[in-house]
């Protein structure tokens, strides 16, 4: 074998070797290019810049309802068409800037059953060396359950909050350390005469009938220890009116911290009532003792009884 056909045989055998080599490195990162992707909870997925599927993990292959096989070749559109995702496709690989989305709806045209559902995504560029796109990385992660989570606590706390400002009793949320309130309804406001601006800066002290008489902060404080607590008291109102209540108070959590709920009711009316009554039934029981002839009591027949 002549000297330079001998150089020709060795230079093609390195080069038979770097391709061997090389194909071995290509074919070790492709395995570990699969194995990140297995690896992860986010619906992964690798499309050529026309957005044919090149390569998809399993979790995304379950999640569209799909197998790998009848999603690789397959152009991404032709199996989920939407108009509105196309042009951001479109808008990644022209411009090589990423897109990203946050609990973005999609309806499934070929799975109706599925409803809405809802997606964290981000559509990445890959750019060769010209810096002209050649894929999108597509990554996804499902997030309709907790934004239907979301909805449902959105829709108990809206329940509630009508509640809560429909009561017919004054109610109140305070700061257990500074006894400020944190949130009440209009009933609460109307009660003592002020307006919500007004009552939204009000203090426990600052509705106490009496400075010398805490009537409410000393059962609140108690319980802070016992946990509820049940009392009768008197509230000022804005222009000075000493108004009886009935209160409930209970230490709860509210946002991690320890809150307490106050439930008033007025008994202003009613004490009034009852105290009138108390004091005709003194009235008559005065005459009756203090009457200068006997009295006798008949019934139907006209017999003393």
């Amino acid at each position: 074998m002549s000297r330079e056909k001998q150089k020709n045989t060795e230079h093609h055998r390195k080069l038979l070797d770097q391709i061997d080599q090389l194909t071995a490195d290509l074919l070790e990162d492709n395995l570990l290019l699969k194995a990140l992707m297995e690896n992860t909870s986010a619906h992964l997925a690798y499309l050529d810049p026309q957005f044919n599927f090149v390569m998809v993990n399993s979790t995304y292959a379950s999640g569209s309802g799909h197998t790998a096989a009848e999603l690789i070749g397959q152009n991404h559109f032709a199996i989920f068409p939407s108009q509105e995702n196309e042009t951001i496709f479109k808008r990644a690989r022209d411009t090589g800037k990423e897109q990203s989305f946050h609990d973005k709806p999609f309806t499934y045209p070929d799975q109706p059953w599925r409803g809405v559902t809802y997606w964290d995504w981000t559509l990445s560029p890959v750019k060769d060396s010209s810096g002209k796109t050649r894929g999108l990385v597509l990554s996804l992660v499902d997030t309709t359950e907790r934004k239907k989570t979301e909805e449902i606590i959105s829709q108990l706390e809206e329940r509630y909050r009508s509640l809560f400002m429909e009561s017919p009793y004054g109610t109140i949320f305070l700061d257990a350390e500074t006894m400020s309130i944190i949130d009440f309804n209009d009933k609460a406001a109307l009660q003592l005469g002020y307006t919500r601006d007004e009552f939204a800066r009000l203090r426990i002290p600052d509705f106490e009938a009496s400075e010398s008489h805490p009537e409410i902060q000393a059962p609140i404080v108690r319980v802070l220890h016992e946990g509820i607590a049940f009392f009768a008291t008197k509230h000022r109102t804005r222009l000075g009116e000493i108004r009886d209540v009935e209160v409930t108070v209970k230490v709860i959590e509210l946002g991690g911290k320890k809150a307490i709920l106050g439930i008033f009711h007025d008994i202003t009316e009613r004490k009034k009532a009852e105290e009138a009554l108390r004091e005709s039934e003194e009235r008559l029981r005065s005459l009756a003792e203090n009457v200068p002839c006997v009295l006798m009591r008949f019934d139907r027949q006209l017999r003393v009884v």
